[in-house]
């Protein structure tokens, strides 16, 4: 009886076997230890005759599972296409931000996003929190209540401060930024700041008392602050970041060591 089942057992791994390497050999599983494809794309430079018409690249994506099979584009104005290479028109200018998924026909699909400017530089801007990307996108409520994103700012030189009232270094710089403010407000710079407050309440109060109405507050909650300030990998307040007018970072640190020649060039 021993042998019997013995014998059972060992065509039961063969079916097995034999079943999932024709799953293998037909395309039907992921392959094991094959990474997924790697998405990346280019954009021309602004044309002189028709500066609004961009053409994307992506012939430098690859993936080790075999060739690229389909290139899908959403173009960050509503609009998508298909290709490796695509010729788009947006209708006005502006800052887009451009996604790319590009897929095989054995390994999960891969994506790439980039801020562009439209007749603007001809260079993409990948998303990230050091200086010389593309800020990450974000939304919270400001004291009032009114919801704003940091994409409604565009057009405009943002200083966006993580501060709370309960941190001396940060109400120590709040006189440096007001000084920024009020110096270049006229030229489009705008200072933001989240607060870790526990209790909207307690930055509200002290911005009053203090006088600094020109600020552009945002909290939502507790979490949300801090979820903003995960996001932008902030670890230790205060830390203030210099947004230019496209959404791009130019400065990135303590308050502290900003100084007018890390605003100016971008007004």
């Amino acid at each position: 009886m021993k042998r019997g089942k013995e014998g059972q057992s060992r065509q039961s791994v063969a079916r097995l076997f034999g079943a999932l390497l024709c799953l293998v050999l037909s395309g039907g599983v992921t392959v094991v230890g094959v990474a997924s494809p790697v998405a990346r794309f280019v954009r021309s430079a602004p044309s002189e005759s028709n500066p609004l018409e961009v053409t994307f690249d992506a012939s430098s994506s690859h993936s080790a599972a075999g060739p690229i099979l389909t290139y899908q584009w959403s173009f960050g104005d509503g609009h998508s296409g298909s290709g490796q290479t695509i010729v788009h028109q947006y209708a006005q200018d502006g800052s887009y931000l451009v996604t790319l998924v590009v897929s095989d026909a054995k390994t999960p699909p891969a994506m790439a996003q980039g801020l562009i400017h439209v007749s603007g530089p001809g260079e993409v801007f990948a998303l990230g929190t050091a200086v010389g990307q593309a800020a990450p996108t974000f939304e919270l409520p400001d004291l009032k209540g009114t919801v704003l994103r940091l994409a409604d700012l565009r057009g405009k030189v943002v200083l966006l401060d993580f501060w709370a009232t309960w941190c001396p270094a940060c109400t120590k710089t709040l006189p440096l930024l007001e000084d920024l403010r009020v110096r270049y407000q006229d030229r489009g710079l705008v200072v933001v700041g989240v607060t870790t407050d526990k209790k909207a309440g307690d930055a509200a109060s002290y911005l009053a008392k203090s006088g600094y109405s020109g600020f552009i507050t945002l909290w939502g909650s507790l979490d949300a602050a801090r979820g903003v300030q995960a996001q932008f990998g902030v670890g230790g307040i205060p830390h203030i970041f210099v947004i230019d007018r496209i959404g791009v970072i130019r400065f990135s640190g303590r308050p502290d060591d900003l100084g007018a020649a890390d605003v100016e060039p971008w007004l």
